[in-house]
């Protein structure tokens, strides 16, 4: 299943963090890069959409430990920085009829919806992307 995800800048470095526990590697540490969507109030957000596994959902709603593969005496992974994240989380629920409730990207969460097409949930969302100006 696809996953699309909209991060405040702001969150950006906590959500790469929350990005390795649950992912596979320190690769995953550049899940979220720039911020180069936005919202109507100009509040700016990282997108990112991946396919994940059924159990990510589980995954990131439960007790978060550090990965086997990051060495805990020099460390990839801050879990403080993960456990922040993963407070700011919001998965986008769905009603019986399969409509997105309150899709609406937040200045102050991290938003996760499913869907097929990255940037129509990014749009669903209520973000654009940054204008970019032409040279």
């Amino acid at each position: 299943m696809r996953l699309t995800i909209a991060c405040p800048a702001a969150l950006v470095a906590y959500a790469n963090d929350l990005a390795m526990v649950l992912a596979f590697g320190p690769d995953d540490a550049l899940t979220y890069g720039a911020p180069d969507w936005q919202d109507l109030a100009g509040n700016l957000y990282a997108g990112a959409s991946f396919e994940v596994r059924p159990e990510w959902m589980l995954d990131a709603q439960e007790a978060l430990a550090r990965p086997a593969w990051d060495n805990a005496e020099a460390p990839a992974v801050d879990m403080d920085s993960a456990a922040r994240a993963q407070g700011r989380l919001r998965v986008v629920a769905f009603d019986l009829d399969g409509a997105a409730v309150d899709p609406a990207a937040r200045p102050d969460l991290i938003t996760a919806l499913l869907g097929s097409d990255g940037p129509a949930a990014l749009a669903a969302m209520g973000l654009a992307l940054v204008p970019v100006d032409p040279i």
